[in-house]
C-alpha cells in the first residue's frame, strides 16, 4: 500500500506539474498539498512498519521497520507524522467537498490562491496541535517499559528487530488515537451535503454551458 501510495502521488504531481489547465490552478494546490500529506504518510509507515498492541492503560507501537536502529524518541516523531497523515487526508476529503461547493454555489470562479493556502493551514491547526503533543509523550524506559509490557502482554517476546514505544494513555495520547475516528462522521456529513447540493445546483443552472456542467461533475 504505502509502495502504491508513492507511486500514484508522484505520478499526481508530476501530471498537476504539466497538465494544469489555468482554470484550476487553485484546486491544483489542493490536489498538490493532498499528494504532498499522503507521500510524507507513505514514507513515515514505511519507516516504522508498526503494529499495536492495545490495553487500557498504554499506547504500544510495535516498530519494525528500519527506524528501530535509530532513537526512540525520533520513531516516536516518525509515529506521530504517520498519524497525523491519516488525519489530515480525512480533513482534505471534506476540505475538497467544500472546495467545490464554494465554486459552484458562490463565486463560479476559482478562489484567490492566499486565500485556499490560509484556508489549508487554518483547517489542520488542530490536527498539527494534537499530533506535535502527542509526538512528545514520554516514553516508558527500562523497568517502567518491562513492567508495562509484563502487565499488559505477557505473551509478547521482543525480538531484535523491533523496537517498543510504549506510552501511558493519558488524555494527550487519548485524543491523537481517536481524533481520526472523531473526523470521520463529520467529514462523511460534509461530503454528502456536498454532493446533494453540488448536483442540485448544476441541474438548476440555465446559464452554465453543457461542458462547464461535465467539467464541474468530473471533478466532483
Amino acid at each position: 500500500f504505502y509502495v502504491s501510495s508513492l507511486a500514484l502521488n508522484a505520478l499526481l504531481i508530476s501530471l498537476i506539474t504539466i497538465t494544469t489547465p489555468t482554470y484550476l490552478l487553485c484546486y491544483s494546490l489542493v490536489l498538490l498539498y493532498m499528494a504532498v500529506v499522503e507521500i510524507s504518510t507513505a514514507v513515515s509507515g514505511l519507516l516504522i512498519f508498526k503494529r499495536t498492541l492495545t490495553t487500557p492503560s498504554f499506547y504500544i507501537s510495535v516498530i519494525g521497520g528500519i527506524c528501530h536502529n535509530w532513537y526512540p524518541s525520533l520513531c516516536q516523531s516518525i509515529n506521530a507524522i504517520h498519524l497525523a497523515g491519516v488525519a489530515h487526508y480525512a480533513v482534505m476529503i471534506g476540505f475538497c467537498s467544500c472546495y467545490r461547493y464554494y465554486v459552484i454555489a458562490f463565486s463560479r470562479d476559482e478562489p484567490k490562491r492566499r486565500n485556499v493556502l490560509m484556508a489549508l493551514v487554518l483547517i489542520h491547526l488542530p490536527t498539527i496541535a494534537i499530533y506535535t503533543n502527542f509526538a512528545f509523550a514520554p516514553l516508558l524506559k527500562d523497568r517502567d517499559l518491562e513492567r508495562a509490557m509484563n502487565e499488559s502482554h505477557p505473551e509478547y517476546h521482543h525480538v531484535e528487530r523491533e523496537m517498543l514505544l510504549v506510552t501511558r494513555r493519558d488524555f494527550s495520547v487519548f485524543l491523537a488515537l481517536f481524533w481520526i475516528q472523531f473526523l470521520i462522521v463529520p467529514v462523511c456529513i460534509i461530503v454528502i451535503i456536498s454532493t446533494v447540493r453540488i448536483n442540485s445546483i448544476l441541474a438548476s443552472l440555465d446559464h452554465m454551458s453543457a461542458h462547464s456542467k461535465m467539467r464541474h461533475a468530473q471533478i466532483l
